[in-house]
């Protein structure tokens, strides 16, 4: 998913940032060009470590609905 995530957040910023130097025919350094990718590839892919971790540190959602259900049903 991340990897989905920055080819088009990165493509959009390519063309922000570097579309009027493209259309003037020049090419802006390499670079460049990668860390317009890297960077959202690297916010995805922290962002999906740090939701995936605080799952595992609070627990699911899934099994706190199923533990206030069953103290519900025991009453």
């Amino acid at each position: 998913m991340a990897f989905k995530v920055s080819i088009i957040v990165g493509t959009i910023l390519v063309m922000i940032n570097h579309g009027d130097l493209m259309l003037s025919g020049s090419y802006p350094p390499y670079g460049k060009i990668f860390l317009t990718y890297l960077v959202p590839f690297c916010v995805s892919t922290y962002g999906a470590i740090s939701q995936n971790d605080s799952t595992l540190r609070t627990g699911s959602v899934e099994s706190k609905l199923v533990s206030v259900a069953s103290k519900g049903d025991a009453q």
